[in-house]
């Protein structure tokens, strides 16, 4: 895997509490104008561009889309993982207290070990999301 698809994973690792919480706001924006665009037609005032609105919904559309589909990946692999593991990717990419040094230590492994883990977490998540076969 090249270190621009590892970063990148890494990185949608690390934001995942946050892009499940704007994938929920994002859900309620959308669900909210929905409601106000359907009460608008039944008044009969439509007001905006159509393209403009049809455009901006397909944009956010993908965006959503893109935004369940990493958590969906993120949640298959890290559920598929051992306890252990699953503690690794806690403490190094949501808790974010210890070092990678004191990651391997609190989990009584070798530095060696713990790259290996990462590296192979790291690695299943990108070929979930489609990013390396």
């Amino acid at each position: 895997m090249n270190r621009g698809t590892r970063i990148f994973v890494q990185t949608e690792l690390s934001s995942y509490e946050e892009t499940k919480k704007d994938l929920e706001e994002l859900k309620a924006e959308i669900a909210e104008t929905r409601a106000i665009d359907t009460a608008e037609e039944r008044r009969g005032s439509s007001i905006g561009n159509p393209t403009e609105n049809k455009a901006a919904s397909i944009i956010t559309n993908k965006r959503l889309r893109r935004m369940e589909e990493t958590i969906r990946a993120i949640e298959v692999v890290f559920n598929s993982l051992p306890p252990e593991k699953k503690r690794l990717v806690k403490m190094k990419y949501w808790d974010r207290r210890y070092t990678d040094f004191g990651i391997a230590n609190e989990l009584f492994i070798s530095d060696r070990t713990f790259r290996r883990w990462n590296r192979n977490i790291i690695t299943s998540i990108a070929k979930e999301m489609g990013l390396v076969e």
